[in-house]
């Protein structure tokens, strides 16, 4: 029989599994959709009725709390401000954190000595950092800056050296026995299988390093969605809080989605 007689079934066992990953698409973000569709009806259905609407606002006056914000201006330029200082946090804190762990391991003892101080420096309060950092570098964008890059950079560090210890001594071994310098086995070996690793921390570095930015404005600061979120607190004003967090959600969620094409690329090409 010929390979023509075949190829529908060959076409066909192609396609399937293209059309099960579309179908897993489709079954997680209709999962996803129905989750929030039940959240926010449980809520309105809740607001008024099982909770005082005081503490909670509902759906429909966040809505226009939100709209209000936008049409006065105050949502896109204090929302401006935090977006500033959280991507250049992040990014900071990233390319510091890639360097840092290059160098940290490039010399096994180097890590072994400093291991101690980086997990201490990691589980320090946040809460109690921000403070420091206001007084250090002022009420400004500078010190929103350096806390989330300071959160990122110790996320990216613990992350990528797990990535760069976790590569199997034999394929290094082989590379060295092929005459690779330590250099070249960092370039194609090491920061190639450490990808995924770096991904994670980055992945969870954004959450991480927008709360960062908004307790670095809740403690000082003149502008910022953190800032807005502090002076409405004074006032129990839920409805324009409540409209400010669903803000920095969806700015969050956004950002984790930029990070998706570059996850699909990785695991095309690494893994």
């Amino acid at each position: 029989m010929s390979v023509s007689a075949h190829q529908p079934v060959l076409d066909k066992a192609l396609r399937e599994p293209v059309r099960r990953d579309r179908q897993d698409h489709m079954v997680i973000w209709g999962g996803r959709a129905l989750i929030l569709v039940g959240f926010l009806g449980i809520w309105q259905f809740a607001s008024g009725r099982l909770v005082d609407r005081d503490f909670i606002s509902s759906p429909l006056d966040v809505a226009r709390a939100w709209w209000a914000l936008a049409e006065n201006g105050t949502l896109v330029d204090e929302g401006l401000h935090t977006a500033g200082e959280f991507v250049a946090g992040y990014f900071l804190g990233a390319i510091t954190g890639v360097v840092a762990a290059v160098l940290l391991t490039w010399r096994g003892f180097a890590y072994r000595v400093a291991e101690p101080y980086l997990f201490v420096f990691y589980s320090l309060p946040k809460l109690a950092l921000a403070p420091l950092i206001g007084l250090w570098f002022g009420l400004g964008a500078s010190p929103k800056i350096v806390l989330a890059a300071v959160v990122t950079c110790l996320l990216v560090i613990i992350n990528l050296v797990a990535g760069i210890r976790a590569v199997k001594p034999d394929l290094l071994g082989v590379m060295q026995i092929m005459g690779a310098g330590k250099l070249q086995a960092y370039r194609q070996l090491i920061i190639p299988f450490s990808i995924p690793y770096v991904l994670t921390a980055l992945r969870f570095g954004i959450p991480f390093s927008m709360i960062a930015v908004i307790l670095a404005e809740f403690i000082g600061s003149y502008h910022g969605l953190g800032h807005v979120i502090a002076e409405q607190a004074a006032f129990l004003n839920v409805d324009t809080m409540m409209a400010l967090v669903v803000t920095l959600a969806a700015f969050v969620a956004v950002f984790r989605l930029m990070l998706l094409p570059l996850e699909r690329w990785v695991s095309r090409h690494h893994l």
